[in-house]
């Protein structure tokens, strides 16, 4: 902020760099103002940032330049933003990732208000929406991961697949298999006993890949 004092009276006018609204006043009448603290916090609420923390197992796929959707608890809507930095740190005792959107319609035209919660969802790369699967759903073998598909009562088709972050239980699979099909849980490690059995001397890895993938 900066000041200028008026000659006549004694007193001291604070000016703002920022056009805003005067959100914290810790400068009292008659007291000394403290040149650690501030004296006046000013928000303009129509720049505003959002601080977001993204499980470590997934933050490989945030990169500054991607679109969010933030749900803010009280406001009249979503409110759009976009990624503009990703720590390259992670945050010791929450296993999260710092990444910072700017919201690009902030304000009274969304009803969000600084330090409110939000859910926020980051639109990675592509735009595909990730297939979760259970762990359980999948094997490796010599490192490839397999995954079995049931295609009626009695028959499996065994695909090669990619996979992705992993959390409670779910892991994503980016190729190999497509929303909607049947895979195998229990019972997936003897299908894939008897895949190995089967493929000795052909190639285990010789699987079907997905129609549309």
């Amino acid at each position: 902020m900066h000041g200028a004092a008026d000659q006549g009276g004694g007193s001291y006018f604070v000016r703002s760099p920022i056009s805003g609204v005067v959100t914290l006043r810790q400068a009292q009448l008659g007291v000394m103002a403290d040149t650690e603290l501030p004296l006046f916090e000013v928000t303009d609420a129509n720049a505003l940032w959002a601080e977001i923390e993204v499980p470590e197992t997934q933050a490989a796929f945030v990169r500054a330049g991607q679109s969010v959707t933030l749900r803010v608890r009280g406001a009249r809507r979503e409110a759009a933003a976009r990624v503009e930095f990703v720590s390259p740190a992670v945050e010791p005792h929450t296993r999260t990732v710092r990444v910072r959107a700017r919201l690009l319609d902030a304000g009274e035209a969304t009803g969000v208000r600084p330090n409110a919660w939000a859910e926020a969802a980051i639109r990675t790369d592509g735009g595909e929406r990730t297939v979760l699967v259970p762990r359980e759903a999948i094997q490796d073998v010599r490192g490839t991961k397999l995954a079995f598909v049931r295609l009626a009562e009695d028959r499996f088709e065994v695909r090669r697949i990619e996979t992705g972050p992993s959390e409670d239980g779910l892991v994503a699979v980016h190729r190999g298999l497509v929303g909607g099909e049947q895979v195998v849980t229990t019972g997936s490690f003897l299908l894939k006993t008897e895949t190995l059995k089967e493929s000795i001397g052909a190639g285990c890895c010789d699987v079907e890949a997905p129609k549309g993938r």
